[in-house]
């Protein structure tokens, strides 16, 4: 598949699974809700005009205008998805960025053709959601240091000021509004998707293979695991011992075992608010205990693993992701071919839990005035930067190999989906070199760490998964921003504007 040339090269009982809640399920749902939110539309109506309206609004579609005042405009919300070090905080600082000054958005076709008027940032909708903090992260990337990791959710209102494309449209207003509301948050809690699906036993057993491999660092945790009679009485300070020992395991294993990531509840990471609560004091015990009793250890640890669920699913995956119409999925895929392929297979099976608790295509009439679903999606092979763009399209062809099964999905459920490898921030430049009389694309930027600039031929990207005994000759620098994205200029980046055309491409017609 050919890739397009990049566009910027100058520069008490547990919550229901997603899963379950998905397929034959979702027909209930929506008829259900159908149901519902019709009576309380008819009741608000009766009640009076303006409040039926304003009902109608919030019960029906979630998105539609809520006065007269703003019939011109219609409001999307982007997931930005992708697992840690994948580049979600960079990626959704220069969307915002490039949405605020589009110059460089020439692959955007209400740029290309002079309807894209301007955007501007605008107070969120949901108040209890921390604000995406733009101006900061923007900074930093201005001040030539990369901006500090995703540690909590936040949220962040773009509207958009276009000229609508069909003349019908333009009957209504010569302009009108998107309204794009982006959600950001840490990578490590994408995990806790797969964890929706699990109860405490086959969680239990999902982890004791792991703990079979001693690790030094945690001898004495996992020693005292399994001597834990699972049994034995509830004693809580063998409960805060035993979460104790095991969120140190997981936070030093999980920077490089995919299969240690994919087990592990995501909060443990950063607990934030959370550190010492009861939710946060639960760990694995031997699988093998068979019917424990009611006032055991067993029980007191599975009780707290089904509330951390409970909390997971009403705090983040009901209140946030249920609602997406729109995203992206990032991947660093750089990062995991110079593994050598290290974990790869633990990886696609986390990235595939996760994409399988999304709501995919769209939802036929009249369900679709009930039920929101991801009618768009980009899959995205992040960090293209360090690689010449010359391999761009090896980067492509080894993404739809990675992630084939969840993309499959997500086109069979009619969605709209699309691959590319893109730089949020383009860190390097191009240099042809000629080397024993071959011809040579090389990059040129300023390493990590470093005052002066490099050139550099990070070597062959691997033609596919199939293909990762060629990773050893892969081997990528990881480039500062550079230093002179200062003074208002628009951040430089490979395809971010293909991807936004994706994305939101037809809601600007």
């Amino acid at each position: 598949m050919a890739t397009d040339p990049p566009s910027d090269t100058s520069d008490d009982t547990p919550p229901p699974s997603p899963r379950e809640e998905g397929l034959l399920g979702r027909t209930t749902d929506a008829v259900t809700g159908a149901l519902t939110d019709a009576a309380a539309g008819v009741g608000s109506l009766i009640g009076g005009v303006a409040g039926g309206v304003a009902g109608l609004a919030e019960g029906v579609a979630g998105r539609v205008v809520r006065s007269v005042d703003e019939l011109g405009e219609t409001t999307l919300r982007l997931g930005v998805t992708g697992l840690a070090r994948s580049g979600k905080t960079v990626f959704t600082t220069a969307l915002v960025d490039h949405l605020l000054r589009p110059d460089r958005l020439r692959g955007l076709a209400a740029v290309a053709e002079g309807r894209y008027r301007a955007a501007v940032l605008r107070p969120q909708p949901d108040d209890d959601t921390p604000r995406f903090d733009f101006e900061a992260h923007r900074d930093a990337i201005s001040a030539g240091t990369w901006p500090r990791p995703t540690r909590r959710l936040s949220q962040l209102r773009v509207s958009i000021r276009y000229t609508p494309k069909s003349f019908w449209a333009r009957q209504l207003g010569d302009t009108r509004t998107l309204n794009l509301d982006i959600v950001d948050y840490p990578g490590e809690w994408l995990s806790d998707l797969g964890l929706l699906a699990m109860d405490y036993a086959a969680w239990c057993r999902a982890v004791w293979p792991l703990l079979e491999a001693n690790d030094p660092a945690a001898a004495e945790w996992q020693a005292l695991t399994r001597a834990t009679d699972p049994a034995g009485p509830q004693d809580e300070a063998l409960a805060r011992r035993l979460a104790g020992g095991f969120r140190a395991w997981i936070v030093g294993a999980a920077a490089d075992d995919w299969a240690v990531r994919r087990i592990a509840p995501g909060r443990f990471h950063d607990p934030g608010d959370l550190a010492g609560s009861p939710l946060l004091t639960f760990a694995p015990l031997r699988p093998d205990a068979g019917e424990p009793g009611r006032e055991t250890l067993w029980r007191l640890m599975e009780r707290r693993f089904d509330s951390y669920k409970r909390y997971v699913h009403t705090q983040f995956f009901k209140a946030q992701f249920a609602r997406l119409d729109r995203q992206i999925v990032l991947v660093d895929l750089p990062g995991l071919v110079a593994q050598e392929g290290a974990g790869l297979g633990a990886f696609t099976a986390l990235l595939d839990d996760v994409l399988r608790c999304f709501r995919y295509g769209r939802a036929p009439w009249p369900w679709s005035l009930v039920s929101r679903r991801i009618d768009r999606v980009a899959f995205a092979a992040t960090k293209a930067d360090l690689v010449p763009s010359d391999q761009h399209d090896r980067m492509t062809g080894f993404l739809d190999a990675l992630l084939f099964a969840g993309m499959n999905r997500a086109r069979f459920d009619r969605a709209a989906v699309r691959t590319l490898a893109l730089a949020a921030l383009r860190t390097t430049s191009e240099q042809t070199v000629r080397r024993d009389g071959a011809a040579h694309l090389c990059l040129r930027g300023r390493p990590e760490g470093e005052a002066e600039e490099v050139l550099h031929h990070p070597g062959s990207f691997p033609a596919g998964p199939d293909h990762l005994g060629d990773a050893a000759q892969f081997r990528p620098l990881a480039f500062a921003p550079p230093a002179t994205l200062g003074g208002g200029r628009a951040l430089p980046h490979a395809r971010l504007d293909h991807a936004l055309e994706q994305l939101i491409g037809d809601a600007l017609t």
